[in-house]
């Protein structure tokens, strides 16, 4: 039986307290609903029954449940109105939408045709043919006297074609006879007396250029019978024969009287007068040569008439296009309609606004009202709930509290008892526990300690030697006690002295023997750190046998089977591997069916079998595509080095034929020329406008030298020999090159080809120039009225079908040596973008530089200044053919005039004076005077290398910088200086020219 515990006075009063102190807490809560309900339950009145306070909650609960499906019903009511708004706000809003977008489509088209009518009332041909300030376009009479002028402009172009006939005539017959009056008639009839043998047939009036020289007499005897004199004149002697003409069909347009050659002046006639012609060419060599001299100036004239008729006809043509499209589209009913629906739709869109907004206030005010009743719907559920809990609480307390009472009290004290009884017994077993914890402790160390020496003594025990079995050690130790070091002492000396007299004795065999037992005792000490649970009962079967044999035949199986595992668990792993990857390769399409999973047995080995056909079958597909593979990765591979060697030889023939088209395009432009011999100016031009990026390159003569040589090592041109090449230069420069021209036969009848006017000169075009006018021809023949101005490219791919043609065949705005404009076939030359840096100065004017580097210092100055509107990059000698551009320049900037600033050399002054030479009409540049005054005053000089004609030096200066600053500079140039423009770079700008 177990000794009961006891415990000290101090620790039962301590469990005894604890007890009692949880006991009155534990009850607190019910001696107070006992002492006082009305206090432990607030829902009720003062003196209110229980009973009474059940019934009044429930009342009210009732009431706010109503209260809360009342509320619930407006709250729909509301939210329905609310999606009612909302869909008229959103109907409303398309058509809002819908009408703004319309109506200020109406706005625009009133807008654009308001400014149409204002551009045609103040377009000039418009007011011309209306003969008014302003005119109107929807004017009944305006086509009419559009088509009058455009006739009248035909009718002056047709007067002005037969007087350049004419006068072309008038040249071609002094060129080839010496006088003019050359006659198609007249010659059909020479020509036909010398088919008859007449050998003396010649027209009159050569005649008399030769026999008379004095162009008085020549005039009195022309004057003598006009109609004579301007026929044919045949010898007496071949007169008769001359007869035989009569008999020859000639289809003459006017009469021409053949004659015997005379120097006799006719009587006069009394009643006829002949009046004399304004000049004596036709029948006198020196006043043909006088006549000849100023046919080019009539000819001028007369075109530059025929021009102006030209744009005349082609305004009035485009104005009655423009006033036909204005009333196709703006017509005042189009416009008046337009008007009246641009009016409704603001009305509606008013009227659209207004129900939005009054759609907008009906949403709020329906979501205000929503939220206060969901608020009032929120707290009379709450109000029910507290209502629905103080019922139960009372109720609760009712059959708690009030029911059984008395006995509730007694149970209670009972209960109280119980505890006290309780607790006392749990302080005595805590107590008890505490001290087995204690003892459970102390055996824990004791048997720790034990254990440790039980160790040391087996590990001593493993280390005995000689133990003989047989010695009855027990009964000599109770016999004789004697203590454990003692024993231990004796044994350790036995052992010495053994083994010492086996040494001594046995000599190499105690040594064998001592090698033995050490690996005895090792295996012992491996066996059991490997096998330290066998026990004697399981290894008592195995103890008869012979061991030396038996365990090299079990390792020898053990190895054997080994092996196998280790075979087996590498296929697993790499099978394992394998499917793994053939997973991940190849996830399953779905999941297995029931009917797979069912699959047993044969049934399930065939589809396996089935499967691992199809697996090899697909892996051999693979191999084989793998082999494919590797052939497509070898062909690509050797097609990559075939390509790279192919793009290797793909860019040196690239940029020979780069270096050889622009030789090829050089040479074409120079042949344009009406001259064998191109001055070094012209080729620099043109070499120029091909290749504009290298205007300031400093090797820019070099890279054209190279190019002229080209042209010559393919007998394209010829250069000068060395007397004919500049003196000075970096490389000196031809002054002159020579074309290479051969004249080819025409391939076709070209005085068959129905010629238009514009193309009257035909007749003077060589073989080379023919074929390409025939091509301009066929162009205006098939788009005659109908052309607009287009760049010049597109013009010549649409003429040509190459879109470089016309680009080789003009010199500046012209064809064909300046008689054919290249606003006749609707083109234009596009000049090189011009790049610049805009300030904000609107209405100022534009600075033009020469050079990129002042370029970027005047922009950056500029920035800050607002001198000039915009700083204009002119690239060098690019900027004399980059008018039109200059002009959108000016636009873009809204600026108002243009001044340039370039180096103080030959060339930088010469480039400016080209620009205004070249373009037509506005802008024109003009010097920027402070900065050239600065320059000259302050600029670095540096050696001029060319050597220039002085008095040329000096009429170049003053033409552009005029009479002070141009002889200024003439002077420089004299003493063989010249100044960079960068000597007023952004540091001076910035001192001198920037307000401070």
């Amino acid at each position: 039986m177990k000794k009961p515990i006891k415990y000290s006075p101090e620790v039962r009063e301590r469990a005894v307290r604890m007890v009692l102190e949880s006991q009155d807490n534990a009850l607190e809560p019910h001696l107070l609903l006992l002492r006082d309900p009305h206090r432990a339950l607030p829902y009720l009145f003062d003196e209110e029954t229980t009973a009474d306070g059940i019934a009044r909650w429930q009342v009210v609960e009732t009431e706010q449940r109503v209260s809360v499906a009342r509320l619930g019903n407006e709250i729909a009511e509301l939210q329905a109105q609310e999606k009612a708004a909302q869909t008229t706000i959103k109907s409303e809003s398309e058509l809002w939408a819908r009408l703004t977008t319309e109506r200020a489509q109406g706005l625009r088209y009133l807008g654009e045709g308001e400014a149409q009518r204002e551009a045609l009332a103040q377009m000039p041909i418009l007011r011309q043919a209306a003969d008014a300030e302003v005119a109107d376009p929807e004017s009944p009479a305006l086509p009419t006297a559009l088509d009058r002028m455009m006739m009248s402009a035909e009718r002056e172009i047709s007067h002005s074609d037969v007087r350049l006939a004419e006068l072309r005539a008038i040249r071609s017959s002094i060129e080839e006879t010496g006088v003019a009056g050359s006659s198609r008639d007249v010659d059909w009839v020479v020509s036909a007396l010398k088919s008859l043998g007449v050998r003396s047939a010649q027209p009159y009036n050569r005649y008399i250029a030769g026999a008379l020289p004095d162009s008085d007499k020549a005039r009195t005897l022309v004057a003598s019978n006009p109609s004579r004199f301007a026929g044919v004149c045949v010898a007496a002697s071949e007169f008769e024969k001359a007869r035989g003409i009569t008999e020859i069909p000639l289809s003459l347009t006017a009469p021409v009287m053949v004659s015997t050659a005379a120097l006799d002046a006719e009587p006069g006639r009394s009643d006829a007068i002949v009046l004399s012609a304004e000049d004596d060419a036709r029948f006198n060599v020196e006043a043909a040569k006088v006549l000849l001299v100023s046919l080019e100036k009539q000819a001028t004239d007369e075109e530059a008439r025929r021009a102006a008729q030209v744009c005349l006809r082609d305004d009035a043509w485009n104005g009655k296009q423009k006033v036909h499209a204005f009333l196709e589209r703006y017509s005042a009913v189009k416009m008046q309609e337009a008007r009246v629906k641009t009016e409704q739709q603001a009305l509606d869109i008013t009227a659209a606004s207004e129900r939005i907004n009054q759609a907008e206030q009906t949403v709020t005010e329906c979501q205000t009202q929503v939220g206060q009743r969901q608020k009032a719907c929120q707290e009379a559920l709450s109000a029910a709930e507290d209502a629905k809990r103080a019922t139960g609480d009372i109720a609760q307390y009712q059959q708690t509290h009030e029911l059984d009472h008395v006995y509730r009290r007694a149970r209670l004290q009972e209960i109280d008892d119980a505890l006290k009884v309780h607790w006392e017994r749990r302080s005595e077993i805590d107590v008890a526990k505490a001290g087995l914890e204690d003892l459970k402790g102390k055996a824990i160390r004791q048997q720790l300690v034990l254990e440790a020496a039980a160790d040391r003594l087996a590990q001593e025990r493993g280390q005995l030697k000689h133990v003989d079995k047989a010695f009855p050690a027990k009964e000599t130790l109770e016999a004789q006690p004697e203590s454990l070091v003692t024993l231990r002492d004796r044994h350790w000396t036995a052992v010495e002295t053994l083994e010492t007299q086996e040494k001594l004795r046995l000599g190499l065999l105690q040594q064998r023997l001592e090698q033995a037992r050490e690996a005895v005792t090792t295996k012992t000490l491996a066996f059991t750190k490997q096998f330290g649970g066998v026990v004697r009962s399981e290894v008592t079967p195995y103890m008869g046998l012979d061991f030396e044999q038996a365990i090299p035949a079990v390792e020898h199986d053990i190895e054997a089977a080994d092996k196998v595992l280790r075979g087996k668990e590498s296929q697993l792993a790499v099978e394992n591997s394998r499917l793994a990857d053939f997973r991940l390769k190849h996830p399953p399409a779905f999941a297995p069916t029931e009917t797979m999973l069912a699959l047993e047995g044969e049934a399930l080995t065939a589809r396996i079998d089935l499967a691992e056909k199809s697996h090899q079958a697909c892996l051999e597909e693979v191999e084989s595509s793998r082999e494919e593979a590797k052939k497509a990765r070898r062909l690509a591979l050797e097609a990559e080095q075939d390509a790279k060697l192919a793009q290797k030889h793909t860019r040196t023939l690239t940029t020979q034929l780069q270096q050889n088209r622009v030789n090829i395009e050089l040479f074409a432009r120079l042949n344009q020329s009406s001259r064998k011999r191109v001055p070094l100016q012209e080729v620099r031009r043109a070499f120029f406008e091909l290749r504009p990026e290298t205007a300031n390159n400093p090797d820019r003569n070099a890279l054209l030298l190279a190019d002229l040589r080209g042209l010559e090592v393919a007998k394209l041109i010829q250069l000068p020999a060395a007397g004919s090449w500049e003196k000075r230069g970096n490389p000196p420069m031809p002054n002159w090159i020579q074309l290479v021209r051969t004249e080819e036969a025409p391939h076709r009848d070209y005085a068959a080809v129905s010629w238009v006017p514009e193309l009257g000169f035909w007749p003077e075009l060589k073989c080379n120039s023919l074929e390409a006018a025939f091509a301009i021809n066929e162009f205006l023949l098939t788009r005659r009225g109908t052309l607009r101005q287009v760049p010049i490219k597109e013009r010549s791919l649409q003429i040509f079908g190459d879109e470089k043609r016309l680009d080789y065949l003009r010199t500046g705005d012209t064809l064909f040596a300046g008689r054919l404009r290249l606003s006749t076939l609707g083109a234009f030359q596009v000049p090189l973008p011009l790049p610049y840096r805009q300030a904000e100065a609107p209405g100022k004017p534009v600075l033009v530089l020469e050079n990129h580097n002042s370029f970027w210092s005047f922009g950056e100055w500029n920035h800050e200044a607002c001198r000039y509107a915009a700083v204009v990059y002119g690239a060098g000698e690019g900027f004399r053919s980059s008018g039109r551009a200059l002009g959108q320049v000016l636009q873009e900037v809204d600026g108002v005039d243009v001044e340039y600033l370039g180096d103080l050399d030959p060339t930088g002054v010469q480039i400016p004076l080209d620009f205004n030479t070249a373009i037509r009409g506005e802008p024109k540049v003009k010097p920027a005077t402070p900065f050239y005054q600065w320059l000259l005053g302050h600029g670095i000089r540096r050696p001029l290398d060319t050597e220039s004609n002085t008095h040329s030096m000096i009429i170049v200066a003053q033409e552009w910088l005029g009479v002070e600053l141009g002889g200024l500079l003439a002077s420089l140039w004299t003493d063989g200086f010249w100044m960079p423009q960068e000597g007023l770079g952004i540091e001076a700008l910035n001192d001198h020219f920037t307000q401070k």
